[in-house]
C-alpha cells in the first residue's frame, strides 16, 4: 500500500521542535487506534456478560525509542478489592518506612465499578485444550482479524491528523 505525502511529513517533522513533533505524533497515534478498537469490538463475541467486548481498549505504552506507542487489546487482570464509598475506592498502595500501610483514595474506573474481568479472552482468541476430555476447543479470533480490514483507515487517519498538526 502506497501512502502519498509521507516524505513531506517526515521532512516537516525533522524541521519543527522535538516536543511539538512528539505531541503531534502522539495525537495521530491516539486517533489512528480508534478504528482498530471499533473493528475489534464489532468482531468480539458478546457472551453472557458482555465483559469481553466492553473491555477492548487502546492503551498507551512508554517507549525510549518512539514518541508514543498505542496497543489495542483486552483490559484484564485482577480487580483490586476496595472499600467502596460511592464512586470512590480506598486502595493500599504500599507501606512507609515504619511499616504502616499507605492508602490512596481515588475515583473508580468503569471496569472496577462493574467488577467484570474478561480473563478468558485468550482462550477465545487462541483456543484451548479441555483439561478433562483433552478435546481441542477451536479458536474464535477477533483481535487479529480486525487488523487487516481497518489498516487502510488507520493509515489515512494517521496521515490526516499529522498533516493538520504540522502544516
Amino acid at each position: 500500500m502506497f501512502v502519498r505525502g509521507i516524505p513531506e511529513i517526515q521532512n516537516r517533522l525533522s524541521q519543527i521542535e522535538k516536543k511539538l513533533a512528539n505531541r503531534s505524533i502522539n495525537r495521530a497515534n491516539r486517533a489512528a487506534a480508534d478504528p482498530l478498537v471499533a473493528a475489534a469490538k464489532s468482531r468480539a463475541p458478546i457472551g453472557a456478560s458482555g465483559a469481553l467486548r466492553r473491555n477492548i481498549v487502546k492503551q498507551k505504552w512508554r517507549s525510549k525509542f518512539f514518541a508514543s506507542v498505542y496497543s489495542v487489546g483486552v483490559e484484564h487482570g485482577p480487580i483490586p478489592k476496595v472499600k467502596l464509598d460511592g464512586n470512590f475506592g480506598v486502595f493500599q498502595t504500599g507501606r512507609d518506612k515504619a511499616g504502616n500501610r499507605i492508602f490512596d483514595v481515588r475515583k473508580l474506573t468503569k471496569r472496577e465499578r462493574r467488577g467484570s474481568d474478561p480473563f478468558y479472552f485468550h482462550f477465545v482468541e487462541l483456543g484451548f485444550r479441555h483439561y478433562k476430555s483433552g478435546e481441542m476447543v477451536s479458536p474464535k479470533p477477533f483481535l487479529e482479524p480486525s487488523l487487516q480490514p481497518a489498516s487502510g483507515r488507520v493509515i489515512d487517519i494517521y496521515t490526516n491528523v499529522l498533516r493538520k498538526e504540522i502544516f
